[in-house]
């Protein structure tokens, strides 16, 4: 399992982006234009624009040739590449991509304060034990996070359906990588078959 980041300059005005434009799909570039913020549009089209440049070095297929595939849930892969796994993950101003020959998924998130009814809602009970015991509860409350969000997103589902069915403590089937990096929890999950 491969983790690359890179943190965008999101102080330039979007325009300044543009630039960036033939590198990416025209899905991806109406995405963009939609986004209401100039801060998410650019986050959106360097998203992009990173796995691009990520997958390149690691395959030689130019970013602009690269042809993306989604499945039922939105899950990007590439239908040229056999056993070739990535996943891509944006918060703020950060940009996390992993990759692998087997299923992965990864998920960031910015260290701070959070809504303390969110552990209630999403956690399983196993989980907010863990997290009123815990030294950092802003870290641990974002490790739990993205460690959910990364198996849900390796085994190709929608959060919204797994949530609160995913106890980190009980994974087996995943090897599980957890970073911190200028004030974000990056945490990548990658499929284990017994």
């Amino acid at each position: 399992m491969v983790i690359k980041t890179f943190y965008p300059d999101i102080a330039k005005p979007f325009d300044e982006y543009l630039q960036y434009f033939d590198m990416i799909s025209p899905e991806r570039r109406e995405k963009a234009l939609r986004l209401h913020s100039e801060k998410s549009k650019i986050i959106s089209v360097m998203t992009a624009v990173f796995a691009r440049e990520c997958i390149e070095k690691l395959t030689d297929i130019p970013a602009a040739s690269q042809r993306f595939y989604t499945n039922e849930n939105g899950k990007p892969f590439l239908s040229d590449i056999e056993g070739f796994c990535f996943n891509v993950s944006h918060s703020d101003g950060c940009i996390a991509f992993v990759h692998s020959n087997k299923p992965v998924g990864i998920d960031v998130e910015r260290i701070r304060k959070f809504d303390s009814r969110l552990p209630k809602r999403y956690f399983t009970e196993n989980e907010q034990m863990m997290l009123n015991t815990a030294e950092d509860k802003y870290f641990d409350f974002r490790r739990i996070w993205t460690t959910k969000e990364a198996y849900i997103k390796m085994k190709g589902s929608t959060l919204a359906n797994m949530v609160r069915h995913v106890d980190v403590y009980k994974i087996l089937d995943a090897e599980i990588n957890t970073i911190t990096e200028h004030g974000y929890v990056i945490t990548a999950c990658e499929q284990v078959y017994n």
